[in-house]
């Protein structure tokens, strides 16, 4: 008994022992000459701090692009502004409380939507009780690693719920199962069973086109007009979307122009065996791969997709954007071909633009004068083998493309396989025949193109080969490519690539980048993925969410999304972890909550959602007076 009773005593002093110890760590009382160790250093989150205002590093308009390094330190923004999502009795109230109005009692506004715009709700009886009457297929490309690990375009089919209502500029089409009927913005009727296509096009002051076999139709409150629309007054977008009516912009374009180019491709090219024998360059069982695209180019000229009624083909008759391959080029006397202005050294086609602003040269491209150079002929025909100053060619006659001015004057000569308008900035986006993307000013010089980073050796090939770093064309020409080809607030998007120096197909990086007019890149903090671009806003990636970030170093919206559209007139749909729609304005304010399963873009003013409990509806912004 006596010996329990010291056990007991013993493991009393040291729980005593340890529970002090205990209290003294957690701070329940103090020795004043024995400092507490201080607690392990945590990071402190402040979900409720404002946004960093402090505008992100862009690049001088040096014209040299920023040498990033995978050591540089980027330094993660404090938490955005999150708008609480409303419960869905709570959704159902809000939009109970928009105001209902008619088609007659309102003007909508197709102007960009801020804090002087409102969305109400139309009421009429034209639409359908289903979300869907058919299935269409959509093809989109895709980026995707090869076997050999290299990247790749391939394209993508899937067999889709075409929705009932398609917005097309405005304008309303209602699926009957097979054929549509088609409402103005104004909501009346002004065509039944229609069956053609919609080409993604306008005229030269903004009314939208359909097209009907090979030819295009105006379509007005009026309905489609009897006569076709001419070429020179159609006004071609290198982008196939429902556009708004500010973008791009431009009321004094430059007239596109084709003419047939002479390129020369050298058929001695240098040895790149490797010294263990194995070649750089891809060998037949490589080629194996799918082609990049349908005409195997790296993207300048995308799948089409058939997410609109009908099936369309957007872009493929458009002669200011697609290479025409199917015509036989004129006789060699017929083409005003210039002399020597395109040549192609293993491959590469080197012809520049005229650069009147500047008298810089490379003395490593220009002859001696005092040596006497044989010029390149202009009486070959296409498969021709040529010897010009001692090396062989084969010659290939191909379909360029140019600028001239309303006069029918050539301002910027035929040299480049696709050009796409010029915006209200005076400037425009061209691809070159090694199908890198190239902008350029009002007088052809080249504001930037290729990225001037060093060459370097690259182990991702299959072997260690030179690499060059190249803007590269959209993947796919819809609404996912806004941001490419046209500056916005003086950015746009670019399709940063490495590739193999002799072979463009051969891709080791493929990531976007949002660029300035001299080539700079703008650099959102807290290493996001830059995904779009659209209206001063960034659609930003990170582990599969997505968000916004605004060109001014705020955040519109965390990246607490699975799916964040572009935004089109201020106005951006969003998907939430449960599946569920909703519409942001630029502030990251919602227009309507996320309780829906389908909310079209904006078109114009318009907007039509779809839900289980609630059917169709439409929607339309308005400018509130003041």
């Amino acid at each position: 008994m006596k010996n329990t009773a010291k056990r007991i005593v013993v493991i009393l002093i040291f729980a005593s022992i340890i529970a002090a110890v205990l209290l003294y760590r957690t701070g329940a009382y103090d020795i004043s000459f024995i400092k507490r160790p201080l607690p392990p250093k945590q990071e402190e989150t402040d979900t409720s701090a404002p946004p960093d205002t402090t505008p992100p590093a862009v690049t001088t308009d040096t014209g040299e692009p920023p040498v990033t390094s995978d050591t540089d330190e980027t330094t993660e923004p404090p938490a955005p502004p999150v708008t609480d999502p409303l419960s869905n009795i709570e959704a159902e109230e809000y939009l109970n409380g928009l105001k209902n109005v008619s088609f007659d009692s309102i003007n909508v506004s197709t102007a960009f939507f801020d804090k002087n715009s409102s969305v109400v709700r139309l009421t009429w009886y034209g639409l359908p009780t289903a979300f869907s009457k058919r299935n269409v297929k959509v093809t989109k490309n895709e980026i995707y690693t090869m076997k050999n690990q290299r990247l790749g375009i391939r394209a993508v089919t899937n067999t889709e719920k075409q929705p009932a209502i398609t917005l097309y500029f405005g304008y309303i089409f209602a699926d009957q199962g097979k054929n549509f009927t088609v409402y103005a913005p104004d909501g009346s009727q002004i065509a039944t069973k229609f069956t053609g296509s919609l080409p993604f096009l306008t005229t030269l002051d903004g009314q939208p086109l359909v097209q009907i076999g090979d030819e295009y139709f105006v379509l007005s409150s009026g309905g489609i007009s009897s006569e076709p629309v001419g070429e020179e007054m159609i006004n071609r977008m290198a982008l196939a979307f429902d556009f708004p009516e500010y973008y791009p912009g431009a009321a004094d374009s430059l007239i596109p122009y084709s003419d047939w180019l002479l390129i020369f491709n050298e058929t001695d090219v240098p040895d790149t065996t490797s010294d263990d024998g194995t070649s750089d360059v891809p060998t037949d069982s490589e080629t194996n791969e799918p082609d990049l695209t349908s005409d195997g180019n790296s993207g300048s000229d995308p799948a089409d997709t058939e997410t609109e009624p009908p099936a369309t083909d957007p872009g493929t008759t458009n002669p200011a954007v697609t290479e025409v391959t199917e015509t036989e080029p004129p006789a060699s006397d017929e083409t005003g071909l210039q002399t020597g202005v395109a040549t192609a050294v293993e491959g590469t086609f080197n012809a520049e633009p005229e650069d009147t602003d500047t008298d810089s040269s490379d003395s490593s491209d220009t002859p001696d004068d005092t040596s006497e150079t044989e010029p390149f002929p202009t009486d070959v025909s296409d498969g021709d083998v040529i010897v010009v100053n001692g090396k062989t060619y084969i010659v290939e006659k191909k379909l360029a493309w140019g600028f001239k001015d309303s006069n029918g004057n050539i301002v910027i000569p035929a040299k480049y396989k696709t050009v796409y308008s010029f915006t209200a900035d005076g400037v425009a986006s061209v691809i070159s025949f090694e199908d890198e993307v190239i902008v350029v000013s009002k007088t052809g010089k080249i504001i930037f193109n290729r990225v001037e980073e060093p060459v370097k050796y690259s182990s991702l090939m299959s072997n260690v080969v030179k690499t060059h770093r190249r803007h590269l064309g959209a993947v796919n020409s819809d609404l996912s490519s806004i941001g490419m080809y046209y500056y916005d607030r003086g950015y746009c998007i670019v399709r940063y690539a490495e590739t193999h120096q002799k072979d463009i197909n051969l891709v080791n990086i493929s990531e976007y980048r949002l660029a300035n007019k001299s080539g700079g890149y703008y650099t959102v903090p807290g290493n996001y993925n830059i995904v779009n671009y659209s209206d001063g806003v960034i659609v930003v990636e990170k582990e599969g969410l997505y968000g916004y970030f605004s060109i001014e170093g705020r955040w519109v919206s965390p990246a607490s999304y699975i799916e964040a559209r572009p935004f089109l007139q201020g106005l951006a749909v969003v998907r939430n972890k449960d599946g569920k729609y909703g519409m942001i304005n630029t502030y990251g304010e919602f227009v309507l909550p996320t309780c829906f399963d389908y909310i079209s873009d904006v078109s114009r003013g318009h907007v039509v959602t779809w839900s289980e409990t609630r059917g169709w509806e439409h929607y339309c912004t308005i400018t509130n007076n003041e």
